[in-house]
């Protein structure tokens, strides 16, 4: 339902356009174990300045846990977002 709220985020003034880029499930290797790992990839302006944001859900231990990356367009790419996130899963998992 995370789509259905850019609309919202616009309304109340938290960005300005947006576009999502890519809508991708994915699946991480952590700890042994699969995950599957929700990623929207999307270009938006904030304050009149272009910015690339990355959202990422997973579930872990029937917990949701949520990271979002938002920054100047190409100074975080997605490979790098993606490790990022991968390692704050491997955290998570060895502290459930």
């Amino acid at each position: 339902t995370f789509r259905e709220t850019l609309p919202l985020g616009v309304r109340r003034g938290y960005y300005g356009t947006y576009s999502i880029a890519s809508d991708t499930l994915l699946t991480v290797r952590v700890a042994g174990r699969d995950y599957a790992l929700h990623r929207i990839t999307m270009a938006m302006t904030r304050d009149g300045q272009a910015q690339d944001s990355y959202f990422y859900l997973a579930v872990v231990g029937g917990e949701y846990v949520k990271v979002r990356i938002t920054q100047p367009p190409g100074k975080f790419p997605v490979a790098r977002a993606d490790a990022f996130v991968q390692a704050v899963l491997a955290d998570v998992v060895r502290k459930t």
